[in-house]
């Protein structure tokens, strides 16, 4: 970024966003003087066309010139580069008064397909070929079986460009209750599964902590929208003598 600064010469960094050990994909910002504004001249437009909008943008920047982006499809100038600007080569721009504009390429327009007649590996495939990303997660569905679609974030005949993110939900089938011995593994499975649950202790002679049942039984198939209750020891229950009568030590013991 170019920022007018009297006392620091052109082209002089002023500042960076980041020191010492980065890692490869995180944002560097530069700040760098433009020198004293009312010093800028006219300058020469440069073709930009092909250009990618990095290189495009800095040019204009640290020629101090204000300049508009709007972005169009292009099937043949790569995604991010100059289509076209509204100044010809060789005119000049007075960094003072006026406005480039530059027609960015979105790369090529693409139609989203009947997603819900692909399977996985087709809509993949399309993914890969297409320049987008893919976002993928499995959950369950009582009416849906496993390894089929049920929605993706974008429809059919919908528009996109490159490098959309395309988020796709399948069905892993009915959600049905497991054999669990232990409460750990039981609240490890229904986060995983999003299961409502509701724990509830009862005094019994199952060992303090310990499972003495669930509100449904093996391989009973749970919906989304019910609760299933486990039941878990208090332990023993511990009954109150009389006290009446007794002495203290002994009340004590």
């Amino acid at each position: 970024n170019y920022v007018d600064n009297d006392r620091i010469l052109k082209d002089v960094v002023i500042s960076q966003n980041l020191n010492g050990q980065i890692k490869r994909n995180d944002r560097l910002v530069l700040t760098v003087s433009l020198g004293n504004k009312d010093d800028l001249v006219p300058t020469p437009m440069i073709d930009l066309k092909n250009k990618s909008l990095f290189d495009s943008t800095l040019w204009l920047k640290r020629n101090g010139i204000v300049y508009k982006i709007n972005y169009e499809f292009n099937d043949i100038i790569k995604r991010h580069h100059v289509i076209s600007q509204s100044e010809l080569k060789d005119t000049l721009i007075d960094p003072k008064s006026d406005v480039v504009t530059l027609i960015v390429s979105k790369g090529k327009e693409i139609k989203v397909p009947d997603l819900s007649k692909m399977n996985t590996e087709d809509i993949t495939k399309w993914v890969v070929d297409n320049n987008l990303k893919l976002e993928y997660s499995e959950v369950h569905h009582n009416d849906i079986e496993r390894g089929k679609l049920i929605s993706t974030n974008f429809e059919f005949n919908d528009v996109i460009e490159e490098e959309s993110i395309i988020k796709v939900i399948v069905s892993k089938g009915q959600l049905k209750m497991l054999k669990i011995s232990s409460l750990s593994d039981f609240r490890e499975w229904a986060s995983k599964n999003n299961v409502k649950t509701e724990e509830r202790y009862e005094y019994n002679s199952i060992k303090k902590d310990d499972i003495i049942k669930f509100s449904h039984k093996e391989n009973e198939i749970i919906s989304p929208t019910e609760t299933v209750i486990i039941y878990i020891s208090h332990g023993n229950p511990v009954i109150i003598p009389e006290f009446i009568g007794k002495h203290k030590n002994a009340i004590r013991t």
